[in-house]
Parts: structure tokens; C-alpha cells; sequence
């Protein structure tokens, strides 16, 4: 989608008049964009849009939780980082084989005898120990060395989703161009989002099919699922068929609560020799993850 620079004069205009709150560890993102964006936007634009993200709506969302560096900052830095990227291109980057193929490369760089993929070996404290997993796993690794900070991450807050990838033997008309498709705040829906693999991944579609993963509240079933699709212009009689997967501890809740505890987490953590990462420590992406190990590891350096 493209926005035209006139569209945000007039938000601009309601920035000057509406005094915006400061960013502080109490704020919603709803409401520190409610000033500028009003209830109506928020709910049919922010929160689809993050909801896409974060799996939840804006307002269970904390500004510090998501954008830290922004503490006591308004709406211009956000003015100022709009215009900072306004050159550069927007991309979407994925791996051909998946997020395995990542894996693979990690241990094949790293070493067989020093990397153990779902071990089962008793855990134990060394030197430098690196723990990667969710926060609650996390908490009982770390419960009888560092107790405080096993508390604070058996506090975290997690999502429970569903992912349902259908099969379609032809490509969809109503899914052509287009990366995914979000669902608003208030649709009487399970469903959260679409992601259009076709779009993500067309080298493994060179058949004519196509395949989409929704994303969706744990609960979704098949009858659900028929009726909620048949309102986006989709019948079962089009897809040959589906695979689901349930996660019980998806993604973190970034809400104030998060943003605390990890705050204390840092403080609680050792100079050296323990390091803990996941999408629960610092931002819900891969790059974000990738530069908390970086900037850890030059520290040790």
C-alpha cells in the first residue's frame, strides 16, 4: 500500500494541538497514538497491523515494552524515524527451506560438539553458557543458580495460537499480489491473519498451487474455520486440505509487565559467563535476537 505525504497533514496538524503523552513504562501504544491517530483508525489500522505482529491488539500493547529506546519521547521521534527511512525500500527476506535452514547453518558454523539441538543432557552452568529457550523453560534451567531471575521469567506473560496451513491445487484469484491479509479489531473472528506463502515462498509453488497459513486463536476449528473463510470468499470446496499445528506458549506478551521483569532480569544477570536469548528479552524479530548476541558477545570480547 502506498500513503501519499498529504495524508499525514492532517494527523500532523492534530499532533500540534492535541498534546501527546510522554512515553513512559505505563502507556499503551493505543494510548499514546490515540491523540494523534483517533479510536476509529486505531482499531481498524493500528491494531490489525500489530495484532499481524504481535498477536495482540494495540492496546495490550506497552510502547516500552516494543520500542524502549523511545522513554520519555513523543510523536516527533517517530516523525524523525519515518523520515530517516523514507529512501530506503521495503524488502521481505526469508530462507528457501525455512527457519531450519537457518538452524543447519548455525550448528554447521558453530560445530557438531559444540552446539546439541534438543539435548537431553542434564543441564549444568559453564564458563559461558548461552540459554535459548522460552522464558518459563528458561526459569526452571536457571531456578537453583540464579532464583531471582528464574521468578521474573516464570512471570512472562505468553500467547497461545493456532496455525492452519490450507492446500489449494490452483492459485486463488482472491489471494493474488499480496502478502497477507489482517483482520480488524472488532471482527467477530478466531482468525488473526493470513500469510500468503505462495507470495513468501514462490519457488515451492511452481505447480499452480498455492498455500496459506492462518494464524489464529487457539480455539479455531473446522467448522470454524469453513464459516470464517466462506466470509473472505473462500469454500472448502477449493482446498484439498490442511495442516494445524497449536502452540501453547507462541509469542511473549509485550505488555508492561514484560518490559518490567526483563528490566529486572538485567540488572539481576551476571557481568559475565550467562547470557540468556529469545523473542522475550529484547524484540519479537529474528534481527533483534541476532543484535542482542552480537552486542553481547562484543562485550565479552
Amino acid at each position: 500500500m502506498r500513503v501519499s505525504p498529504l495524508t499525514f497533514l492532517p494527523l500532523l496538524f492534530k499532533s500540534f494541538i492535541k498534546k501527546p503523552p510522554l512515553i513512559t513504562s505505563n502507556l499503551s501504544v493505543a494510548d499514546f497514538f490515540s491523540p494523534l491517530l483517533g479510536e476509529d483508525r486505531i482499531k481498524s489500522f493500528l491494531s490489525p497491523a500489530l495484532r499481524g505482529i504481535y498477536a495482540v491488539n494495540s492496546q495490550q500493547l506497552n510502547m516500552l515494552s516494543i520500542w524502549p529506546e523511545q522513554e520519555g519521547k513523543q510523536y516527533s521521534s517517530f516523525f524523525y524515524f519515518f523520515k530517516s527511512i523514507k529512501k530506503m525500500k521495503a524488502h521481505s527476506y526469508s530462507f528457501r527451506n525455512g527457519m531450519q535452514e537457518f538452524i543447519d547453518a548455525a550448528k554447521n558454523e558453530i560445530g557438531e560438539n559444540n552446539i546439541h539441538l534438543n539435548c537431553s543432557k542434564e543441564f549444568t552452568l559453564t564458563t559461558n553458557t548461552i540459554v535459548a529457550t522460552d522464558a518459563h523453560s528458561a526459569a526452571e534451567l536457571l531456578q537453583e543458580r540464579y532464583p531471582l531471575i528464574a521468578k521474573n521469567l516464570a512471570m512472562i506473560d505468553y500467547c497461545p495460537l493456532k496455525s492452519t496451513t490450507l492446500f489449494f491445487s490452483h492459485t486463488q484469484t482472491r489471494f493474488q499480489k499480496t502478502f497477507g491479509l489482517l483482520v480488524g479489531q472488532d471482527e467477530p473472528f478466531h482468525t488473526l491473519g493470513i500469510l500468503l506463502n505462495n507470495e513468501i515462498f514462490p519457488h515451492r509453488h511452481k505447480d499452480g498451487g498455492m498455500s496459506c497459513t492462518i494464524i489464529s486463536q487457539p480455539d479455531l476449528n473446522e467448522d470454524i474455520l469453513k464459516k470464517e473463510l466462506s466470509e473472505l470468499g473462500v469454500t472448502s470446496r477449493q482446498w484439498q486440505g490442511y495442516k494445524e499445528y497449536s502452540y501453547t506458549k507462541a509469542l511473549p506478551i509485550y505488555n508492561q509487565s514484560r518490559y518490567e521483569l526483563i528490566k529486572q532480569c538485567h540488572s539481576q544477570m551476571p557481568h559475565q559467563g550467562l547470557m540468556i536469548v529469545g523473542n522475550y528479552v529484547a524484540g519479537i524479530s529474528l534481527r533483534e535476537i541476532y543484535y542482542t548476541i552480537k552486542t553481547a558477545v562484543e562485550d565479552l570480547a
